[in-house]
Formats: structure tokens, sequence, C-alpha cells
């Protein structure tokens, strides 16, 4: 009789799963209007912890009743918790101030027909990862994708003097 060998397999070493982006809470648009109203309020959550109502994000975005610009979203975060607004053109840009723990607020005019306020929370080196006021949590989305749907990035640099 001859011998019998076993093969083992080594334990597979698992590692976790590290997160590449901030964790946010996302708050729901209420009206059809008011996604610039739920950006505001997440990026105000994430950035000191205030929640505010959605109403009142909605008054200090001045968003009803045909939806506002982005630059509302950054001019009530300026004037609320004293954060600095830079606008930014090239992916590189963004994906290098989300790296620095920035968030960055963009559009969406692909996903929803028209144009939707989004917020940028993370990057990866092939992606982002977006807030998004219609879903209920953070999704990741190509380069290309946001190449396509974007067309306007204003990053929010907290902690200014």
């Amino acid at each position: 009789m001859g011998w019998v060998v076993w093969l083992v397999r080594p334990a597979r070493k698992t590692r976790r799963r590290q997160r590449r982006h901030l964790a946010v809470r996302i708050f729901p648009q209420t009206y059809e209007f008011s996604c610039c109203a739920s950006v505001l309020q997440t990026a105000l959550h994430a950035l000191t912890g205030e929640v505010i109502e959605h109403d009142d994000a909605v008054a200090l975005t001045k968003c009803a009743p045909h939806g506002a610009q982005l630059s509302r979203i950054a001019t009530a975060l300026r004037k609320r918790c004293r954060v600095k607004p830079t606008r930014l053109s090239r992916l590189a840009a963004v994906r290098r101030a989300l790296n620095a723990g920035q968030l960055v607020i963009s559009s969406d005019v692909v996903s929803w027909g028209g144009r939707h306020a989004i917020l940028l929370v993370g990057a990866t080196p092939k992606g982002f990862y977006l807030a998004d006021s219609n879903l209920p949590s953070v999704r990741w989305k190509s380069e290309g994708f946001v190449r396509r749907a974007s067309d306007e990035f204003i990053a929010i640099e907290a902690n200014v003097k």
C-alpha cells in the first residue's frame, strides 16, 4: 500500500474591505425640484453634524419651484458653516479634492432626464462614489459616466478660518 497525501490548502487571509468614500447620511428629496436642498442637507450633516429640515434647505437654496444652480448650494454652505467653495474643471482635480477629504457638489444630466444635483464623496482610480438624493445609499459610477453626466464641479473645503 502506498502513502496517501492530503493536500491542505492554506487558510485564505481575509482582507477587510476598505471604505473609499466618506460615510454620509443621504437625505431624500421631498419635491421634484428639491435635489439641491437634499445635497445641502447631506453636505451640512457631513461637515458639521447639523440636521436641518428639508423646507429650510429649500428656502436656503431658493430652489422652489424650478430648481437652483449648484453655486447656490455652495453659497448656502459658505454662509452657514464657513467653508471655501472652489470650482473645478478637470476630473483629476476632483479626484485630488476627494482624496483630501473634501466633498464635491456636482450635477447629473444623464440619470434623471434633466439637471440633478449630486454629491461626490469618494474616488477610486477608475471612478467615483456619489450620494444621490433619489437613491438610498452611496453608489459607485465609472469615470466615463461622471464625465458624460456632469458639467460642473464645486469642491467644498472645510475648516477654513
